[in-house]
């Protein structure tokens, strides 16, 4: 028997219809699907469907649409966590087996056996290959324990992700995962493999029948492998080679970047990548959080640099990304404590810890929630939270603390053209900050989420923003209004989304509300398209993205691809 098994095709009927026309083109007239299966529906008209019925889902349809959609196409519907018979194979279908991005948990597993072999024994003297079916992973799955072979197709519907499915042939013992185009990869039931996860791109972890693991990859058309581990957390190949977090022997974790490998530790948490000048990455970590036994207890560091420079321990070191630059290393670190106040923790996993703003390893500030930490010529900036309140710390390369004023909110952090900028909002009011000085006030209800400053840009000295509300968008430049435009409600992509300055002069998108944008350069349109949505600075010069696609000012191709990165430009 051969079938075809889909997942999370998300409304997306195109993708249904290549998959159904692939399964006409190879003989196959059967597809699974694993759920979150929320509208086009009639899309898989032309197999024979059995769909799981998911009522979690974001947009999902109730229960009444969905049963009669499936059977205006004659499908049939499974509810979520049961069992079903199809010709000679018995399978388990649950769409959320493993949470989203997460693997699937041994219990989930026994837990699915257990039902599947309830219903085995009620059929005795009937052979059936056992499966498992799942979804929501949106990454692809293959699991033989034995008794089932646990597959999860990954995403076959969303854009942003690579679009998979699988294709089951029961007599050669295989599941095939394919993109829309060509096959990823085979795995045989019964092949050395007991696991296949995290496949992405033609690159996969695979654990052995022994329980070893190794990471499956591509190079110059190649495929090879690693050497084998007890555990691979994590891995990919890139420019720069492997990149992994592996178990060792020994039971420590350990990292590897191409030829590098770093110290063993108990754990190794967040990895933080160097970049270069041009916000290229070197193919080295600046830094990695380690957890270690310090006097009996566990303790976390944060580990700098190719020479693995230690810091003091910490009961945790925070998320946030560290400032590493010579003669300075900035980072947050977590003590425990018992006198736990709700203003002093930005996310609940915190509310026993107190934040300690830490430079060249002497705690500089303690108490205030940290946030997030940026990087200046004379130092860093440490964006804070304490009472409800939130302001921005200066810290200079001799270690020198400014505090900054105190607002009810600050968002968008961050360096531009030398200065440090982000917008706040206090007292009604919502405005830029430019190194410490508050430009233009524009009215911001207290508890209104509708009103923000977005795309602040500052080059040549000169500064825009955009000013949204739930309907209406505005452009300020230089301190005076230049544009407005509609928008339907706060969420819609349309108004003025985009804004630029180059060579001293004003660049912004502006789509209708009929979906049409346009592109104005120094006051003057210079495009016009519904597929235009972004503006970039290429080399000195205004370039704007059609679809795929990038052009110049003068409406001529320069470069094709998804993002700015690949037309050579910068955001």
């Amino acid at each position: 028997m051969r079938f075809i098994v889909t997942s999370d095709t998300h409304e997306n009927g195109a993708n249904i219809r290549k998959v159904v026309e692939y399964a006409q083109k190879s003989g196959i007239t059967r597809v699974v699907d694993c759920g979150d299966l929320h509208g086009s529906i009639e899309s898989f008209e032309g197999v024979k469907l059995n769909a799981v019925y998911w009522a979690r889902a974001s947009g999902a349809m109730d229960s009444e649409r969905f049963y009669r959609a499936i059977g205006r196409i004659d499908g049939i519907v499974h509810e979520n966590g049961t069992c079903f018979k199809l010709e000679e194979i018995l399978g388990f279908i649950q769409h959320n087996l493993a949470e989203y991005e997460q693997q699937i948990p041994q219990s989930q597993i026994e837990m699915a056996n257990a039902a599947l072999d309830e219903v085995a024994a009620a059929i005795q003297g009937r052979d059936f290959t056992r499966f498992i079916f799942f979804g929501h992973t949106h990454t692809p799955h293959f699991n033989n324990d034995g008794k089932s072979i646990a597959i999860n197709p990954g995403t076959t519907g969303l854009e942003h992700s690579e679009s998979t499915f699988a294709v089951v042939d029961t007599e050669k013992g295989t599941v095939e995962f394919r993109d829309m185009r060509d096959t990823i990869v085979t795995v045989p039931f019964e092949g050395e493999f007991a696991q296949v996860r995290e496949l992405r791109n033609g690159r996969y972890i695979a654990k052995l029948k022994n329980g070893r693991e190794v990471f499956v990859y591509k190079e110059k058309g190649q495929e090879k492998r690693t050497e084998d581990y007890a555990r691979i957390f994590n891995a990919a190949n890139g420019q720069h080679g492997l990149s992994m977090k592996v178990l060792t022997d020994n039971g420590k974790q350990q990292l590897i970047l191409g030829g590098w490998k770093s110290k063993a530790f108990d754990k190794i948490g967040n990895t933080f990548n160097e970049y270069d000048a041009k916000s290229e990455p070197t193919g080295r970590y600046k830094a990695y959080v380690a957890q270690k036994t310090v006097k009996g207890k566990a303790k976390e560091v944060l580990v700098v640099g190719e020479k693995e420079r230690e810091s003091k321990a910490f009961d945790k070191i925070s998320d946030v990304s560290p400032i590493v630059k010579e003669g300075l290393v900035a980072f947050v670190g977590k003590t425990k404590s018992e006198d736990y106040t709700e203003d002093r923790a930005l996310w609940e996993q915190d509310k026993n810890y107190v934040d300690n703003l830490v430079v060249n390893n002497k705690v500089v500030k303690s108490g205030a929630a940290v946030s997030q930490l940026e990087e200046l010529a004379d130092g860093f900036a440490a964006k804070m939270g304490q009472r409800g309140k939130q302001s921005v710390l200066r810290v200079g390369l001799d270690g020198t603390v400014a505090e900054g004023a105190t607002y009810e909110s600050i968002s968008v952090l961050e360096k531009k053209d030398g200065k440090l900028v982000y917008v706040a909002k206090n007292e009604g009011k919502m405005f830029v900050v430019v190194d410490g000085v508050e430009q233009m006030k524009h009215d911001a209800p207290k508890g209104s989420w509708d009103h923000d400053i977005r795309r602040v840009e500052i080059a040549d000295g000169k500064l825009a923003y955009i000013t949204r509300d739930a309907g209406e968008t505005a452009l300020f430049f230089e301190g005076r209004e230049v544009a407005r435009a509609p928008v339907k409600d706060k969420y819609s992509g349309d108004g003025i989304s985009d804004a630029k300055i180059v060579g001293g002069k004003l660049a912004y998108v502006v789509k209708s509300p009929e979906g049409v944008s346009r592109v104005i350069y120094d006051g003057r349109t210079i495009a016009e398209d519904a597929k235009i949505d972004w503006i970039a600075v290429r080399d000195g010069n205004l370039a704007y993205r059609k679809g795929n696609d990038w052009y110049s000012a003068d409406g001529n191709k320069i470069a094709n691809g998804n993002n700015a990165d690949e037309a050579g430009a910068e955001e």
